[in-house]
């Protein structure tokens, strides 16, 4: 008995650790599968407790099957066990219900730090943390309803240091009474790592937080700062408007040098502080990633001329040549930008002129290699820029690209500027797809180089079609370049050779006599001479002469070439016979034309002094003489703009243009000539009290819907001093046709309106030589319409015939449509006028003035413009005589009417 009893207690027990295996077993399993541990560890997590699991399986079937054995037989499993419940990886502990410990193993002692007697007087909560001790009842009830179960929670050392175990218990016999057998894991690093992990995603979330609120900040502090920059370009510009405009008028006028001076300082002073306006502007819509191409097509060629050429006067007074070459196969018609090429071309020469005290500044314009064989549209256009200047050192060469930075603390002192030039520039380069660099050896001079790609619209022929289109033969023409600058000898001869023509040069005068007596002699005489005027020694002038005295060189024609003009030139080319009088550095298609028209002269025998002004007129003069878009006829223009000065200068810039102008103060006012009177175009500040210039352009908009408006589309030029981006796109969205940017150039404005109005569709039809249907000198509201002033018959039959253009059609059937409706309108302002309501009678007059304005009848427009002044000034004093004038003039128009319908009537 004693033995079955040994047995029976080593049974139990390692069915109890049997259960425990199978259960830890499981649990290894699926920590396994959650953590992804490596392949080896799951192995051993599996393999061990299935490896002592099935000892314990194989004894207890040894013990069945033997029998009665000897009692040192059961010693020895018992030790066998005792030793595997000993070195088991894992801690190990039975309890009672009561959380008295019954018996443990080496591992659990170890890590609590209790001898194997000390810890067997211990229970369960002794060994833990009071928080985890606290749920022990309900741990042992959870165990006595499930028969096991799995938790986590902190035991405590003897020395009070907490571990983290996961706990895995399942309750056995043991002694022939329930107990419980636990397993005990060490989980206090993994306990670790995840509140590591849990801080580091706290910290993650609480940074991408942070940042979010930073991006948000930044993007309210951007736009916030956009908002206030065009506010305060629109501040600026205004002002700046005036003073530029002003003060160009009054340079045009007859001064004193004296007064000249001060005032061409003062122009140069504005121009400078504009053009730093610009250069911060520009550089706080790169900061804010606002920067975009405007790409239309447009003429590179003459782009880069007239870049070239706006700096060329500067050039001059520091004694530098400054010329410009195109090679022959850069296209002419391209798209791109040309406001942002034209900044490029002249910040980067504009440095070139600024550091190049003596020497020369070239421009050469050439085509990248293409990269692919695909044909591509888009063209690599190479641009660069070389000067005799101060040069850049090595080292310094990064730093000019940054913003707010120079070469040298003392280039801001010596030369002036903010820095932000080619920061600007590399940016604008970088969004026309090329890129920026330079070379340059201190004290020798540098070269900006840069690409942008270009869309050509045609390929380009450019010798055959200018030579074709000169009119004379060219080829094997013989020319006589004459010029002390060996670079602008060159690039003459290159551009003659170009349009195969037989170019030679000569350094100076004395040469050039040479040249031309030897080509007499050889029976091949030069028919044109290209003379640099400004030349030392002798100039082009003395050259000029020279030669008219050897009779046996003429016929000769000469093309006088000037960096600048001087008083009495033109007298001096006309007194010596010389053909042209053009400025340095000269277009091509400049030179082509003078060269043309010069030998069309010889043959002819008219003679012209050709300067850049005749050259405009003629090249001009070639289209269509009633071009909408010529500009040189007279205009009726209406200017809506609420500042004094603003109002002054444009009037004075239309006057000169000469066009007649008609200025109103805000958008209502706008409004209401545009319903009195016909324009051909209305200049339309944006930002004005009472309705602004976006307000007023969509309204003019939805009232050329109506039938009654006869001018179906009416041009609208935005000048406005905002100039962020979206400015102008909101003035197109709002309906207007074209923008001019504050302050307003003379030049560009020009060119807009000649553009707006060529873009004009063909039923547009004119105001020239339509009277207006009302004075905007009115009268007061009170003042009783002069009789003499009322004309025998109501309407103007002949104005009224030509507002239609003579169509018949048309006009039957607005006389027929404003019969139909005017009897509802009339009832509508008499019901107003009864109920004494201001704004009725105001808006109902307004809609009835606008009908009445379409025939041409200022007696019934000034009545129902009397009604709408009553209601907006809220006082009706006098409605009732104004209706009364009101309905008898409506009559007499309607019987007027009706007779003009009955003429036209089919």
């Amino acid at each position: 008995m004693k033995n079955e009893g040994t047995w029976r207690r080593l049974d139990d027990s390692w069915m109890a650790v049997t259960a425990a295996l199978t259960g830890n077993v499981l649990l290894f399993a699926v920590l396994a599968w959650q953590l992804w541990v490596p392949q080896w560890r799951l192995v051993v997590a599996f393999t061990t407790p299935l490896l002592v699991a099935g000892w314990a399986l194989c004894f207890r079937m040894a013990r069945r099957n033997s029998g009665n054995h000897a009692g040192s037989g059961l010693e020895e499993g018992e030790t066998k066990l005792r030793t595997l419940f000993e070195e088991m990886g894992d801690a190990l502990l039975v309890h009672d219900m009561d959380g008295n410990i019954l018996d443990c193993n080496r591992k659990i002692c170890n890590r609590i730090g209790y001898s194997r007697a000390e810890f067997l007087k211990l229970r369960i909560p002794d060994i833990e943390t009071p928080e985890f001790a606290h749920g022990f009842t309900a741990r042992v009830h959870e165990l006595e309803a499930n028969g096991c179960a799995h938790f986590e929670g902190e035991h405590l050392t003897r020395s009070g240091r907490r571990i983290a175990v996961d706990v895995s218990s399942s309750v056995i016999t043991y002694a022939g009474h329930p107990a419980v057998l636990a397993m005990l894991r060490d989980v206090t690093s993994r306990k670790r790592e995840e509140q590591q992990s849990r801080e580091q995603a706290e910290e993650l979330a609480r940074t991408a937080q942070e940042l979010v609120l930073a991006r948000d900040a930044a993007l309210d502090s951007a736009r916030l700062k956009s908002q206030f920059l065009a506010n305060m370009s629109h501040e600026i510009r205004t002002p700046m408007n005036g003073i530029i405009g002003m003060t160009q008028l009054a340079l045009d006028t007859k001064l004193t040098p004296e007064q000249r001076e001060y005032l061409t300082l003062a122009k140069s002073s504005a121009d400078a502080m504009l053009s730093l306006i610009n250069d911060i502007l520009d550089f706080s819509k790169i900061e804010a990633g606002k920067m975009d191409l405007d790409p239309i097509e447009f003429d590179l060629r003459d782009d880069v001329a007239d870049s070239v050429m706006s700096l060329a006067q500067k050039a001059m007074e520091k004694g530098v040549e400054l010329v410009c070459s195109i090679a022959s196969e850069v296209p002419s018609q391209v798209v791109g930008d040309p406001g942002r090429l034209r900044q490029i071309l002249v910040n980067l020469v504009g440095n070139a002129v600024k550091f190049t005290k003596q020497g020369e500044i070239v421009v050469r314009v050439g085509l990248e290699p293409p990269h692919d064989e695909g044909g591509s549209e888009e063209a690599a256009v190479h641009f660069s820029v070389s000067d005799t200047g101060i040069g850049i050192p090595a080292d310094k060469i990064d730093l000019i690209f940054q913003s707010f930075t120079q070469a040298d603390g003392s280039t801001t002192r010596n030369y002036g500027g903010t820095g932000l030039g080619l920061a600007i520039t590399r940016q604008l380069v970088a969004l026309m797809g090329g890129k920026l660099w330079v070379e340059s050896e201190l004290g020798v001079g540098s070269t900006f180089h840069f690409t942008a790609k270009l869309k050509a619209v045609e390929s380009r022929a450019e010798s055959r079609t200018e030579i074709e289109s000169a009119g004379v033969p060219l080829g094997g023409l013989r020319v006589l370049v004459v010029d002390d600058n060996e670079t602008a000898r060159d690039i003459l001869c290159e551009m003659l050779r170009n349009w195969r023509m037989a170019p030679d040069q000569a350094k100076d005068a004395t040469t050039a006599l040479a040249r031309l007596q030897e080509a007499r002699v050889e029976g091949r005489p030069y028919r044109v001479a290209v003379v640099d005027c400004g030349m030392p020694g002798s100039d082009g002038f003395e050259l000029a002469e020279r030669v008219r005295e050897v009779p046996e060189l003429l016929p000769l024609s000469f093309i006088m070439l000037t960096s600048a003009g001087h008083r009495g030139d033109a007298a001096r080319c006309r007194k010596l016979g010389i053909a042209a009088y053009l400025p340095k550095p000269i277009k091509q298609s400049d030179m082509l034309d003078a060269i043309s028209t010069t030998l069309e002269a010889d043959g002819t025998g008219d003679f012209c002094l050709l300067t850049r002004h005749t050259q405009r007129r003629r090249n001009g003069g070639r289209g269509q003489a009633a071009s909408k878009g010529d500009t040189t006829r007279p205009l009726k223009i209406l200017v809506a703009e609420d500042n004094a000065v603003n109002q002054k200068l444009a009037l004075r810039m239309l006057e000169k243009m000469g066009h007649s102008v008609v200025i109103v103060g805000d958008g209502a006012a706008a409004l209401e000539a545009l319903g009195s009177a016909a324009f051909d175009l209305v200049l339309m500040d944006v930002q004005m009290p009472v309705m602004g210039g976006h307000e007023a352009t969509r309204a003019i908009r939805q009232r050329e819907e109506s039938r009654y408006y006869l001018h179906r589309h009416i041009p609208i030029v935005a000048m406005t001093a905002n100039a962020m981006k979206g400015d102008k796109e909101k003035c197109l969205d709002a309906g207007m046709d074209g923008y001019v940017a504050k302050p307003v150039i003379m030049h560009d404005l020009e060119m807009e309106i000649a553009r707006v109005l060529d873009s004009q569709p063909e039923n547009v039809v004119p105001s020239a030589g339509l009277p207006s249907a009302l004075p905007l000198t009115r009268q007061s509201d009170s003042a009783e319409q002069p009789r003499g002033l009322v004309p025998a018959f109501p309407l103007d039959k002949r104005a009224l015939f030509a507002r239609v253009d003579n169509d018949g059609v048309l006009l039957a059937e607005l006389i027929s449509l404003f019969l139909k409706d005017c009897p509802r309108l009339l009832r509508q302002l008499e019901e107003a006028i009864g109920k004494q309501n201001p704004s009725d009678v105001s808006s109902t007059a307004h809609t009835i003035k606008g009908s009445l304005g379409n025939f041409c009848a200022p007696a019934a427009f000034n009545a129902a413009l009397r009604l709408e002044a009553m209601g907006r000034n809220g006082s009706l004093d006098g409605a009732d005589q104004a209706w009364t004038s009101l309905t008898g003039e409506i009559e007499r128009l309607k019987m007027a009417l009706e007779s003009v319908a009955a003429e036209v009537a089919p």
